[in-house]
C-alpha cells in the first residue's frame, strides 16, 4: 500500500564565497594582502567559521577579518603571502556544509630577498 504523503528532503545548500579584490592574476610586491570577499548563504544557515589557505595551506594564525560597515556579506581580511606567485582561497562553512574555495593566483613582482 502506498502513502500519498510526500516525504520533504530539506535543501541544505553550501554558503557561497566571492573574492572581489585582489582581481585573480593581480600583480603584487608585499607580503601583506587585503582580501575582500563577500558571503551568500542561499540556506539562510548563518556562516560559523571561514577558512583562509595560502597556497593549499591552512592559515591559522597571522590574519584578521572584519566585516564592511556598508554591507553584513562583504568581509575583508589581511593575509601574509610568501614572497613568489600565490594563491589565496577563502572557504566559509555553515553548520551543515562548506562552500567551494573561492580562489584567487596572484603573481609576485616584487623584489626577492636573498638568503
Amino acid at each position: 500500500m502506498k502513502s500519498n504523503r510526500e516525504v520533504t528532503v530539506p535543501k541544505i545548500f553550501p554558503p557561497v564565497v566571492t573574492i572581489l579584490s585582489p582581481k585573480d592574476g593581480s600583480q603584487v610586491s608585499s607580503t601583506e594582502i587585503g582580501v575582500e570577499f563577500s558571503i551568500r548563504s542561499p540556506s539562510a544557515e548563518p556562516v560559523t567559521r571561514v577558512r583562509v589557505l595560502v597556497d593549499g595551506r591552512p592559515v591559522e594564525r597571522g590574519f584578521e577579518m572584519k566585516p564592511v560597515k556598508k554591507d553584513e556579506n562583504v568581509r575583508t581580511l589581511r593575509v601574509t603571502i610568501p614572497e613568489k606567485d600565490a594563491e589565496i582561497s577563502v572557504i566559509a562553512e555553515n553548520r551543515l556544509a562548506a562552500s567551494e574555495p573561492a580562489t584567487v593566483k596572484l603573481k609576485w613582482h616584487g623584489e626577492v630577498k636573498e638568503e
